[in-house]
């Protein structure tokens, strides 16, 4: 698979926020009541020795059926590899359902 490029049978995680610290970078994302951090996968790309890229993929289906709301998910800089690093996130800010 080419860089940066998302599998037909992935899905991009519905990113509604975002927000970072020194430690970790937090997302929100749509939920129905079943999603967890463990339903979202994270991939890095390194684009030099300062920056990388982050995707975000709904790996697990959420199928609960609350109405949909934001769930905060952190993911800390170490485990994604990018302590001390900027980032450019490749998900689309979407709103959140059904709210205006």
């Amino acid at each position: 698979m080419a860089a940066n490029t998302v599998d037909q049978t992935e899905q991009l995680a519905a990113v509604t926020a975002v927000s970072q610290t020194d430690e970790s970078i937090v997302l929100e994302v749509v939920s129905t009541g079943c999603t967890t951090i463990d339903s979202i996968e994270a991939r890095v790309e390194q684009i030099d020795d300062d920056k990388a890229t982050l995707t975000f993929l709904q790996v697990v289906p959420d199928h609960c059926r609350r109405m949909p709301f934001s769930v905060q998910l952190e993911y800390s800089r170490v485990s994604l590899g990018i302590e001390g690093k900027g980032f450019v996130l490749l998900n689309p800010i979407v709103p959140l359902p059904g709210r205006r």
